[in-house]
């Protein structure tokens, strides 16, 4: 069904010099704007692809002017884990992340991903994991303070949304 999900134009208040509207939420919880236009670039049109907060594991992406800018996989899983230990690949330059939740979060210069406790039968942990352009990283890549708020704010939100207990 991914390949059918349609490319929404997302609606939302734009900042001063900024052609674009940031929505209230994004792929499907509600974040702060300074904290999504601080990983997108400048541009025309944003839109949003994919479907958000599945019930198991999908992804949603941010798609400025025609390009992919903010991939986030998110999706339900059994237990907890750390991701610098399960991704070593992936976090070869990897930083741990302090929560304010459950559970354990890992940065590195394109990537971060988070691995919280929920408390729901249906959802006893949840993963997300945000992506931004270019992947591999480089000088287009926004700091990983910048990412980690994000992925953070991502995964609260997400679990307001989903209403886990934990």
């Amino acid at each position: 069904m991914l390949g059918l999900a349609a490319l929404v134009a997302v609606a939302g208040c734009a900042s001063e010099g900024e052609p674009y509207a940031v929505p209230e939420r994004v792929c499907g919880v509600e974040m702060k704007e300074e904290v999504v236009r601080a990983l997108l670039p400048e541009g025309e049109e944003l839109a949003e692809s994919g479907k958000p907060l599945p019930a198991k594991f999908n992804y949603c992406t941010l798609v400025v002017d025609g390009e992919p800018e903010l991939w986030i996989t998110f999706g339900t899983v059994g237990k907890l884990y750390r991701p610098l230990e399960e991704y070593p690949r992936q976090f070869e330059d990897g930083d741990e992340i302090a929560l304010g939740f459950a559970g354990y979060g890992g940065v590195d210069d394109d990537n971060a991903r988070i691995s919280a406790e929920c408390g729901l039968p249906e959802r006893p942990s949840l993963a997300g994991n945000v992506r931004v352009s270019p992947p591999g990283g480089g000088p287009g890549t926004a700091p990983r303070s910048d990412l980690e708020r994000f992925v953070v704010d991502y995964m609260a939100g997400a679990k307001r949304e989903l209403g886990c207990p934990s």
